[in-house]
């Protein structure tokens, strides 16, 4: 229903009846800690969403191993958590890790896997590197349209990171047709 301020609520009251029940370190207490700590995002308070996820992190690679698909998830999102920061080496750094988790259970043609490169692109465009960019998200993009479909906004999402690579690359007419494309998704979807 959208609305954060009560998710955050419930999950604050979750989480202590998890730690009183289950304790600090048990695997229900670092899963809440990660829904709390998605939630403390989408409210925009990003410090307090990264320090819950690295709790979560801890817990959970404590409990289920390092290269567990749990682990691989929350790993994902304290990546995607450094963005408004700005620090997109610490955020590839991240996804890099969590995409290998990811290749290793699920498969290099999964969609969340097709996530991970679309954002792992999204943070190479931001360091400058767009070649590297380029090639990530274009097997984002091979997995989306496989995955999602030609017009689905998570396709245009990438359709729009990959024509701003383009552009990086001094590539403008190609990052005109990307744009164009992510821009017919978009109005499609939201208009």
């Amino acid at each position: 229903m959208g609305d954060n301020m009560k998710k955050k609520e419930l999950l604050t009251r979750a989480l202590e009846i998890n730690e009183k029940h289950f304790g600090k370190d048990h695997p229900q207490t670092g899963a809440t800690l990660a829904n709390l700590g998605k939630v403390l995002g989408d409210l925009g308070d990003y410090q307090q969403q990264i320090n819950f996820l690295t709790r979560a992190l801890e817990i959970t690679e404590n409990h289920f191993g390092s290269d567990h698909p749990k682990t691989g998830i929350i790993i994902t999102n304290l990546g995607n958590a450094w963005e408004p920061f700005g620090d997109y080496e610490k955020q590839k750094n991240y996804l890099t890790r969590a995409l290998e988790i990811n290749e290793k259970h699920y498969g290099r043609d999964h969609p969340s896997t097709g996530i991970i490169f679309n954002n792992r692109g999204h943070a190479w465009s931001k360091l400058e590197n767009y070649e590297k960019s380029k090639a990530l998200l274009t097997e984002a993009l091979k997995i989306n349209e496989v995955y999602f479909g030609k017009t689905h906004p998570q396709t245009g999402a990438t359709l729009a990171r990959l024509g701003n690579a383009y552009g990086g690359l001094g590539e403008y007419e190609k990052r005109k047709n990307l744009l164009i494309r992510a821009l017919e998704i978009e109005e499609k979807y939201y208009d």
